[in-house]
């Protein structure tokens, strides 16, 4: 009996893996013109994962644009993070107001995890925590469709995710338990695609995004990151014209 209550319970902690990772929303402006800028709070919601998203982005030039994204999660007792990035890259206007962009960009972030009473009273430690940095090199094309009171667009996201600088009180015998020989230093290419779908007035917009995260090397890193990340907000669009200048 002991033996059988023991494989069930490994096999609930088995199931409810520690999360190191969760996909932040795309930022898609589908610029059409210069000194155009784009700013957006989201409220984004994964499988095990809330947070809070900002987005800004400005076209600084009639083919460039840059944009910076920060992103905090919330409301988990047992793991809490923060990641920003910046991005750069190039947007073209094609006919019947369709948008192509091609970003290029870079972010950093830290997860701290403390994996309570359940580890603790199972594996024999007091207290288990964590903390890891990561980083993330990525490419984001996207296509279309920016209409005045309508915006729809595909865009995808392959990335290049990368841990460093862990630090735990686990000692490293137990370290399988807790799954951390998956971010000690490890690294892993990401495939992200999301729809975006927006509507409103010139001004403010209405977003709602659905993103999908996998990685496409190592199928035992499933189980440690939220692969879906629905959010929704508003997104804001000042130039010249909806400020009335």
């Amino acid at each position: 009996m002991k033996i059988t209550l023991s494989c069930f319970f490994a096999l609930c902690l088995a199931s409810c893996s520690p999360i190191y990772y969760a996909p932040n929303a795309h930022n898609v402006p589908l610029f059409k013109k210069k000194n155009d800028l784009k700013i957006a709070g989201h409220y984004s919601m994964g499988e095990d994962m809330k947070a809070i998203e900002i987005q800004t982005a400005y076209s600084f030039d009639s083919l460039f644009a840059f944009q910076i994204n920060g992103m905090h999660t919330i409301d988990n007792e047992k793991a809490n993070g923060s990641y920003l990035d910046f991005g750069i890259g190039h947007y073209k206007k094609l006919p019947y107001n369709w948008v192509f962009e091609f970003y290029v960009g870079f972010g950093t972030g830290v997860v701290n995890w403390l994996y309570g009473d359940s580890y603790s009273n199972y594996f024999g430690l007091d207290n288990p925590k964590s903390r890891v940095k990561f980083n993330k090199l990525f490419l984001q094309p996207s296509i279309g469709y920016a209409g005045t009171n309508f915006n729809f667009a595909f865009s995808y996201k392959f990335g290049f995710l990368s841990y460093s600088s862990l630090s735990t009180n686990i000692p490293s015998d137990q370290w399988a338990n807790y799954d951390l020989p998956l971010i000690n230093g490890s690294s892993y290419l990401m495939s992200e695609p999301a729809l975006t779908l927006r509507f409103g007035e010139e001004l403010i917009k209405f977003h709602a995004q659905l993103g999908y995260s996998t990685s496409l090397q190592n199928n035992d890193f499933k189980y440690n990151q939220d692969n879906w990340n629905l959010n929704f907000g508003l997104q804001f669009s000042l130039n010249k014209k909806t400020l009335g200048l």
